[in-house]
């Protein structure tokens, strides 16, 4: 199975991280002649794993709930999304998606003005699960290169011969479709809310979603994200 890690710090001997992926002879994903599905929603990710395997399943005392948690000796593997970018970058015949996610990753180099190595590519083209549709999911690793991203994005967003494109309203609609399975929020309040936001569109007609994060030297530096000094 394939989890999401979520945060920078975690419990002793576990790691927080939801599932995403799981072996499932119907599936319409493949990896290693195997099949796989993938599970959106919240409530399906719990449902399966308390049906399947409980012991992902794991009552928090920092936050006095139920969390999906792997237990460090079940890790198998971490996938790190910078590792991939690169060696997505030094593989000689790329496929359409793969050249696409390069030529996206570089108008960041160019006009944010940052380096390879400060960008991760996530999700299942990490993991060789992507389909023809899969989206953009790219990181920004530093507080420092994740400002200039930020701030180079209008300019992105308004050269027309700059294939980065604002999600239209029609695009927020499936979004909305898509995220109010785990959420109660109106859309009304959901259109507020993201049409402000610059850090997802669409690249060449895929959907593209950045998220930024800090680097290890700056998390380790900083006491608030050691696991339980923050109490929700």
């Amino acid at each position: 199975m394939f989890f999401d890690v979520k945060g920078y710090s975690h419990p002793k001997k576990r790691i927080i991280a939801f599932l995403r992926y799981y072996p499932d002879e119907n599936g319409k994903r493949y990896k290693n002649l195997k099949r796989y599905s993938k599970v959106y929603s919240l409530k399906a990710r719990y449902k399966y794993l308390k049906a399947n395997f409980p012991q992902y399943l794991y009552r928090d005392e920092t936050i006095n709930q139920v969390i999906q948690a792997v237990p460090i000796n079940y890790v198998k593997k971490i996938y790190r999304p910078h590792e991939y970018l690169e060696a997505l970058q030094k593989k000689g015949k790329k496929n359409p998606y793969e050249q696409k996610v390069l030529e996206f990753a570089n108008y960041f180099i160019e006009y944010s003005k940052i380096f390879m190595f400060d960008i991760g590519i996530s999700g299942s083209p990490m993991i060789s699960l992507s389909t023809f549709d899969s989206d953009i999911d790219m990181i920004i690793y530093g507080k420092y290169n994740s400002q200039k991203v930020y701030d180079s994005l209008d300019q992105l967003f308004n050269n027309e011969n700059i294939p980065i494109e604002r999600y239209s309203e029609e695009n927020l609609k499936d979004l909305y479709k898509f995220k109010s399975k785990d959420t109660n929020i109106s859309w009304e309040n959901f259109l507020k809310f993201e049409k402000k936001r610059k850090s997802q569109g669409k690249f060449r007609s895929t959907d593209f979603f950045i998220r930024f994060v800090r680097t290890w030297d700056e998390i380790e530096q900083d006491d608030r994200f050691k696991y339980g000094s923050i109490l929700i």
